[in-house]
């Protein structure tokens, strides 16, 4: 009896540790470059721009999770997409509303691409001439 409880306690306290959020360097590889790593972990409304080595380099704020798509723009500023709710899309890589920050966090704009005909979905282009595709 000692023996089943204990291995029931084993495994539940194992789910707790293996569901605590990760930031930072887990594994090297030091083929990768010297490049910088731009992500939107879910469930979050954080977007973080890390070096190779897993220190933070910056971090914005959204208003919703994310979608599936954030670019840092030549000029600093961050363009990423949002999940937002909508009946009639569902699925992985939805967005729904985008949204730019300059560097500071400071929200510069933002577009809803989300209705009963029509929703972003997994990817976003800045254009010339500053419109999205």
């Amino acid at each position: 009896m000692k023996h089943i409880l204990f291995m029931s306690a084993a495994l539940l306290l194992s789910g707790v540790t293996m569901a605590q959020p990760t930031m930072g360097l887990t594994q090297y590889a030091p083929v990768v470059g010297e490049d910088y790593v731009l992500f939107s972990p879910l469930p979050s409304t954080q977007t973080y721009l890390i070096d190779r080595c897993g220190n933070e380099v910056k971090q914005w704020t959204g208003s919703a999770n994310p979608g599936t798509i954030a670019q840092l723009l030549p000029d600093g500023s961050l363009l990423r997409a949002s999940n937002i709710p909508n009946p009639v899309f569902t699925g992985g890589g939805r967005g729904g509303l985008l949204e730019r920050y300059d560097w500071d966090g400071n929200p510069l704009w933002s577009y809803t691409l989300s209705n009963d005909s029509l929703c972003q979905h997994h990817d976003v282009a800045l254009l010339p001439n500053g419109n999205c595709s």
